[in-house]
């Protein structure tokens, strides 16, 4: 064996038990979120000792990072597939059979598994910042899929019209779960065909999705509960645990600060909820 074959033969059985562990943290992720992936775990899934692991990734935040970017390159990958067709729905089109070939594979085992990326947020600097640049790189790619935005609100549309796609293949894992493979073809037609009348129909205008600004409501001081449960899961999704404070929550409910703790303790047992 030549020097440079040996060399070869190291380098590719340092990518395999590299992208050993990086699956072996997506399972754990997607099983018990990211706190829940630890260095011990890991290392029993894979039958690998913690020093050995820590010649691969020498922190936990490392190795969470590599899973969040192993599948943020992936979706990416299909993204770029779907934009070489030629029109939005085409691109839909293809980018759904993509997305659905993939869960086909990972439910079969015959394609490695990918992290759930709602945990992202919760990774430390710098790797926070470049899994969400890559995110938003993702973004902006398929939102180039429905052409070129000369306005501002032009823009706007072709931003939200990514966003409903992206987390709904984001969110597609956890309630896929609940079909049989065989299922499969059927719920990506359905799913195509919600997506083709809301965001991409087949005429040659696009929905129209208006952005205006429109009259502020007079405010509200009765809510039900699943009120207050909505308000908080739109701004956790949108803004992170942080973000989604009693002020915020309240403002978008339209009541005052007294209504919100008329209806509950305090902010922790709303997001419990």
């Amino acid at each position: 064996m030549t020097a440079i074959e040996t060399t070869d033969s190291k380098t590719a059985k340092f990518i395999a038990r590299r992208n050993r562990l990086i699956d072996a943290a997506a399972t754990l992720i997607n099983q018990h979120g990211l706190k829940g992936m630890t260095f011990a775990n890991v290392a029993e899934l894979v039958d690998m000792n913690q020093n050995s692991l820590a010649y691969y990734f020498k922190r936990k935040e490392m190795l969470a990072h590599a899973a969040y970017m192993e599948t943020l390159g992936r979706i990416a990958d299909k993204v770029a597939e779907a934009a070489t067709r030629p029109d939005p729905r085409a691109r839909l089109n293809h980018y759904l059979h993509l997305v659905f070939a993939a869960q086909r594979g990972m439910r079969t085992g015959e394609e490695r598994p990918m992290t759930v990326l709602t945990g992202m947020s919760s990774l430390p600097e710098p790797y926070r910042a470049e899994a969400t640049e890559l995110y938003q790189s993702v973004l902006r790619g398929m939102r180039d899929w429905f052409g070129p935005a000369t306005k501002p609100e032009d823009l706007a549309v072709n931003t939200a019209r990514a966003h409903v796609v992206l987390e709904g293949v984001l969110w597609l894992p956890v309630w896929l779960r609940f079909y049989a493979i065989e299922d499969f073809d059927r719920v990506e037609r359905r799913m195509f065909e919600v997506w083709e009348r809301g965001v991409a129909p087949a005429t040659s205008a696009l929905v129209h999705m208006s952005f205006a600004r429109a009259t502020p409501p007079e405010p509200r001081q009765e809510v039900d509960i699943d009120a207050f449960l909505r308000a908080a899961t739109r701004l956790i999704n949108r803004d992170g645990y942080r973000g989604a404070s009693v002020d915020r929550i309240a403002a978008e409910l339209r009541v005052t600060k007294g209504s919100f703790y008329h209806h509950l303790e305090g902010k922790d047992d709303l997001v419990l909820a």
